[in-house]
């Protein structure tokens, strides 16, 4: 094969590898969200806590339990994760948790919600324009857990009340499972925990695909042009 057969294909490939990373990466405007796991959380007084509904990632089943729950209902989950998919067929590019949580038989309100995230770090966003935590509550993360926290009183879940738009989303395809869970009760935050209180969380490692093609295309163009001055002096 000729050196210019040779600059042909190395630069096609090259160049390939870097258009697919830009239709990713633009094409993210345009990503289709897919469903991948939906469920419902029930956290009892006894500890324990039973999942029911559950669909896709991280389910051994669509009904199990964790721990005792012979008690009463304390609080509960509702939860979906989505993975963003700009192209079709193509690699997921990021992942998102949402969560809804229900106040059942705590009375002195919930004020706080928790979710050990396995070290990874999300930024509170959903897919499009940002959206904040709900009103009058913060969110942060730290390298343990993702926190949402309010401490004005009229914001708290009160018994039989519900609040959403508790929301993450993670750069890359993240693998779903179970992982502790808490919420703090009243302007002291109390808190209210269990080793058996569960929710879906990130347990893998993210793969964004995307960032490691870009890897491999400006990897290819490095390796083409060292080859291509050593033959330049070669042939000097």
């Amino acid at each position: 094969m000729t050196s210019t057969s040779n600059w042909l294909l190395k630069t096609t490939f090259v160049l390939a590898a870097i258009a697919t990373f830009l239709a990713v990466s633009f094409g993210e405007t345009l990503a289709t969200l897919v469903t991948v796991h939906q469920s419902t959380e029930d956290f009892y007084s006894t500890g324990g806590t039973s999942v029911s509904g559950c669909i896709g990632q991280g389910c051994p089943s669509s009904s199990f339990t964790f721990g005792d729950t012979s008690g009463t209902i304390l609080w509960e989950v509702n939860e979906k994760v989505f993975k963003e998919q700009p192209l079709p067929s193509g690699p997921f590019t990021a992942t998102q948790f949402d969560y809804n949580v229900t106040n059942d038989n705590l009375s002195a309100g919930i004020s706080s919600f928790h979710v050990a995230d396995s070290g990874f770090l999300g930024n509170g966003t959903l897919a499009g324009p940002p959206q904040s935590p709900p009103a009058n509550w913060t969110f942060s993360q730290d390298s343990t857990a993702w926190h949402w926290v309010t401490n004005t009183a009229s914001a708290s879940i009160a018994q039989g009340f519900s609040q959403g738009s508790f929301d993450v989303r993670l750069q890359g395809d993240v693998t779903v499972g179970f992982n502790l869970t808490r919420v703090d009760t009243g302007a002291g935050h109390t808190v209210q925990s269990s080793p058996n209180w569960m929710v879906s969380a990130p347990v893998g490692v993210p793969e964004p695909a995307s960032l490691l093609l870009l890897g491999s295309g400006l990897a290819g163009l490095g390796l083409w042009h060292r080859r291509h001055a050593c033959s330049r002096r070669r042939h000097a």
